[in-house]
């Protein structure tokens, strides 16, 4: 009986309940710990699949509009192509229309320049008009003088000649009384019969 181990104290059984509870008590709030832990892991998770299922949307999304994107894509490219195509159709076009630009400027300065030129023309055209008005105009003035003058040599010879008729017919006269008083009564004289000749 000497040999047989010998029972704890009350104090020792008293620590060592102590010391369980304490570990129990760690062990407990370990588990919360845990608990928790595992909790908001959990929430994390389910975060996380929400999460990673708005980004399958978001990438269904992105792919439409990745493919949309790519046909509009293609869609400019061909209009770009075709663009081109009619670019380089209408180049020769463009360089006629370019030419003829050219040939119109050319034909417009040329025009200016003829235009310049008939107005000088014209002016000295318009000078000679003058000149030809105011020489026309001394030319009918002196027209209205020949004529007045031209007139008074009319007259002057009608004058002239009435004169001249009347001292003709006052000669024969003379010249008849003198062959009358000269050859007697009998002969007549050839400036009568002329006298008596009827004038045509």
């Amino acid at each position: 009986m000497d040999d047989a181990a010998p029972l704890p104290s009350s104090s020792e059984i008293s620590g060592s309940l102590t010391k369980w509870v304490d570990e129990m008590l760690n062990v407990i709030k370990a588990i919360t710990t845990l608990g928790e832990e595992s909790a908001r892991h959990r929430a994390i998770a389910e975060q996380a699949q929400r999460e990673y299922a708005d980004l399958c949307e978001e990438v269904a999304k992105l792919r439409t509009e990745v493919d949309r994107i790519g046909m509009l894509a293609s869609s400019a490219e061909r209009q770009r192509d075709e663009l081109r195509d009619e670019v380089a159709k209408l180049r020769p076009e463009v360089d006629r229309v370019g030419m003829l630009a050219s040939s119109a400027e050319r034909q417009r300065d040329e025009l200016r320049e003829e235009v310049v030129m008939l107005r000088a023309e014209v002016d000295r055209v318009g000078h000679l008009a003058t000149s030809a008005e105011r020489q026309r105009d001394e030319v009918r003035e002196e027209v209205i003088m020949v004529r007045a003058e031209n007139h008074r040599l009319r007259m002057e010879r009608a004058e002239a000649g009435e004169a001249a008729a009347k001292l003709l017919g006052e000669v024969r006269e003379l010249v008849n009384e003198v062959a009358h008083k000269i050859q007697g009564p009998a002969s007549a004289s050839p400036f009568d019969r002329e006298a008596r000749t009827p004038h045509s």
